[in-house]
């Protein structure tokens, strides 16, 4: 797989060079396009790994990673601008779909690629928003909440993942999500983003959508609680809310269905605000990231 995106970058690479040389981009109109290009193949490049880890499992990404594939077109001399637009279609339209997927950053492919500029150089990302955390924090930040996550304890557990807005707050919650520990430890595994203006109907619909349950053709909450309730009854579940800016989705919605799941479920938010850990009743401490790791606060201070 990252021979075929390589096998692409070089080809795009080796294209600009000549359309550089021959000052064809400038008169074709497509300088932005290229840079378009540019970015989109950089993103792509850094979730491989994930993308080539789900595939072994998931026909959807199978099916997902053979258009990414199929993306390179033959262009001739007389149609580079023409091309180099096509190419930029194709890669939106496969970036739009992957985006489903939830592809993490993984370092596995990083010597395929010297020189190319890392996720936090970048300020968006067509896949995944990158982050600010540093590797070094990240991976220490996963195998803390991992090993938390995967303690034997019967009850029912609250955890908050708490940062300042933009510090990496769901790119953490979702390498823990895909971690090989987790996958094998629970038996659903739920992603609901909160946004502040959530509809209720919808994030219950959404919320038995991504627990395989049956949906009612119906958008009332008394129908629509208790769906969700037998979609996460006995079942051992990890659940994470995400970007939650008040308490109200869980105190006054979640948290009575999904009180019903199999002792060792877990729920994690990811929050600015210590008041919503407080009203999920999070276990304390919450987990706090910032953008150093322990070395690097060292460094600072001296």
């Amino acid at each position: 797989m990252a021979m075929v995106l390589d096998a692409f970058a070089s080809y795009i690479a080796g294209t600009i060079k000549k359309m550089a040389e021959d000052e064809v981009g400038m008169l074709l109109g497509v300088t932005g396009e290229i840079e378009s290009l540019q970015d989109k193949l950089e993103s792509l490049r850094d979730y491989l790994a994930d993308a080539d880890r789900k595939r072994i499992t998931d026909r959807r990404v199978q099916g997902w990673v053979t258009k990414l594939k199929g993306v390179i077109i033959p262009c001739s001399a007389h149609h580079i601008g023409s091309c180099i637009r096509k190419l930029n279609k194709r890669l939106d339209d496969i970036c739009k779909l992957g985006a489903a997927f939830n592809f993490i950053k993984l370092e596995t492919y990083q010597d395929y690629w010297p020189g190319w500029p890392s996720a936090a150089d970048r300020k968006t990302d067509p896949v995944l928003e990158c982050s600010a955390v540093v590797e070094e924090k990240l991976e220490e930040d996963t195998r803390a909440l991992v090993k938390e996550l995967t303690k034997d304890n019967d009850g029912i557990v609250v955890l908050a993942i708490m940062g300042v807005g933009g510090i990496g707050k769901t790119t953490l919650a979702k390498k823990v999500f895909n971690d090989m520990e987790i996958q094998h430890k629970f038996e659903k595994k739920m992603w609901l983003s909160v946004t502040q203006d959530f509809s209720e109907v919808e994030l219950l619909r959404l919320a038995i959508t991504t627990a395989d349950g049956k949906l009612p053709a119906t958008e009332d909450n008394s129908m629509l609680v208790p769906a969700l309730l037998n979609a996460v009854k006995n079942q051992k579940f990890l659940l994470v809310l995400d970007d939650m800016w008040s308490d109200r989705a869980w105190t006054s919605l979640l948290n009575r269905p999904f009180s019903y799941g199999a002792p060792g479920s877990r729920i994690v938010i990811t929050t600015r605000n210590d008041t919503v850990a407080r009203g999920t009743r999070a276990r304390e401490p919450y987990h706090r990231i910032d953008k150093l790791g322990p070395r690097q606060r060292r460094q600072k201070r001296a």
